[in-house]
């Protein structure tokens, strides 16, 4: 199990530059496969779950070659296949491959979609959505099985928002020679660039509240180069690290516009920060106030970013209360922090940050998620003690270089496997 040691941290400065955004390119590389559009995209991160994705489109026959964050597919060989692999269960994102193999296939099996295990994430909505266009599916087996005689466009009100069916929901009325209406759909950036991507290839859709209509099929235009939004989640992470020992950190090419919650939420406790253009300069701020807040769909404060949150809550006198609207148990990472020094407690999927801190000094906790391990590398950080954390591979999947990053701005910080 790679892990790894951070040991006393003192101030942080100098420069981080944001990679493109795991949410976005893989809806991105999914949509192109969809239409076989050969492209180069710019600014695809250098994660694990970038290389799993290309894996799995390796079984379609895609060619893939990736340098210097520039991802070129070539769909020329492609030939579609049940997807029925252990390559499945290594990312949720998998499941962005089912409208492609629909085009292709009357009938085919794909293994259910793998990824953080923090919650339970059933995949029931993305069913319904898929029923609607005519896409009759079934679980068996730990596989998907989908089958479909005729596809056609449909009206589908969504219960609530949800990227991953969103997405989906998209790519299947991006093909259908139909009209589609999609209701309630989520509106996070990356679901904007999965969108504005969708139309430069000349996909006819109109986007205005949270509906979305999509005229299908008809493709006007054959781009070849792309370039991925930079990533919110990632930055945010950076700039709440900045918050706690920053002086002064700067985050270059930071989306600015995409984290509208996160600077109000750092006016509310008077972070100093300067933004010029898209470069934002953050110091270390105490804090002052508590807050109670709730992370959910955007605009709302990102659930992703949330356990981050909680370890710079933590470095305060004050008690802070949190929940997630999204993932109300992703909390696994609470138990890890509070052997470090923290005093957390969950109460009714309230997450509350008490100021003082316990007595429990272990060295070694476990990374059991993507978000939850950055919770705990920023707290290994914020504790000024040796830690070791296991589990790391978790959060290589989701920030770019990030041993690198971390050295640069001064984090003591060394991986060992």
């Amino acid at each position: 199990m790679d892990t790894f040691l951070v040991q006393n941290t003192s101030d942080l400065n100098g420069c981080i530059e944001i990679s493109g955004s795991k949410n976005a390119c893989l809806p991105l590389l999914a949509a192109a496969t969809l239409l076989k559009n050969n492209i180069t995209f710019h600014d695809i991160p250098n994660i694990c779950d970038v290389y799993s994705f290309l894996d799995i489109l390796k079984l379609l026959k895609v060619d893939c070659i990736y340098k210097n964050n520039d991802l070129t597919l070539n769909f020329d060989n492609f030939k579609a296949t049940s997807l029925v692999d252990s390559l499945m269960k290594t990312l949720r994102a998998s499941y962005y491959l089912i409208p492609t193999l629909a085009r292709n296939l009357k009938r085919f099996e794909i293994s259910l979609p793998g990824g953080c295990g923090f919650a339970n994430r059933p995949i029931d909505l993305h069913q319904k959505v898929f029923a609607s266009f005519g896409l009759e599916t079934y679980i068996f087996e730990n596989k998907l099985v989908c089958k479909h005689s005729e596809l056609h466009g449909t009206t589908f009100e969504f219960p609530y928002k949800s990227v991953g069916a969103t997405v989906n929901s998209i790519l299947m009325a991006s093909f259908i020679d139909d009209v589609t209406t999609l209701i309630n759909i989520s509106n996070e950036p990356e679901i904007m660039c999965l969108i504005k991507y969708l139309k430069s290839c000349g996909i006819d859709i109109t986007y205005l509240d949270s509906t979305v209509v999509i005229k299908g099929k008809k493709r006007t235009l054959n781009i070849t180069n792309f370039t991925n939004i930079k990533d919110r989640i990632e930055a945010g992470t950076y700039l709440i690290l900045g918050a706690l020992k920053g002086n002064p950190l700067t985050i270059k090419y930071c989306p600015i516009g995409d984290l509208e919650s996160l600077f109000k939420l750092f006016d509310y406790l008077n972070v100093k920060y300067e933004i010029n253009d898209s470069n934002v300069t953050i110091y270390r701020s105490e804090i002052k106030k508590s807050i109670v807040l709730s992370a959910g769909p955007y605009p709302m404060f990102p659930s992703d970013l949330l356990p981050i949150l909680v370890s710079y809550l933590g470095s305060s006198n004050l008690v802070h209360v949190v929940s997630d609207k999204i993932y109300p148990t992703r909390n696994q990472y609470v138990e890890e922090l509070n052997k470090i020094g923290y005093t957390i407690v969950i109460k009714n999927n309230d997450i509350i940050i008490f100021p003082k801190k316990n007595d429990c000094e272990k060295n070694i906790i476990e990374s059991k998620d993507i978000r939850g391990g950055a919770s705990l590398i920023i707290g290994a950080i914020n504790s000024n003690r040796k830690i070791k954390i296991n589990g790391i591979n978790y959060v290589k999947r989701g920030y770019s270089n990030l041993l690198n990053k971390l050295r640069k701005i001064g984090v003591n910080i060394n991986e060992e496997n």
